[in-house]
């Protein structure tokens, strides 16, 4: 669901529920192999990101960040 304007990454619960999503799956055996490195490497920066973007409770307008991109 995509919301105007800035996404308050501080007030953000999209950790948790991937957590816990992610952990349903590993325990359901749906994941039975190892992700590639590349997608790996991009998960660990993506999540990196957030995180810190997290931590400094960022408020950023991704939408019009990226509107040029997409």
């Amino acid at each position: 669901m995509r919301h105007p304007g800035p996404y308050d990454f501080g007030a953000s619960d999209l950790f948790e529920r991937v957590y816990h999503r992610g952990r349903e799956l590993f325990l359901d055996d749906r994941f039975r192999n190892t992700p590639v490195p590349g997608t790996l490497f991009l998960h660990r920066k993506f999540m990196g990101t957030f995180m810190l973007c997290r931590q400094l409770r960022a408020r950023v307008d991704i939408g019009r960040m990226l509107a040029d991109h997409l």
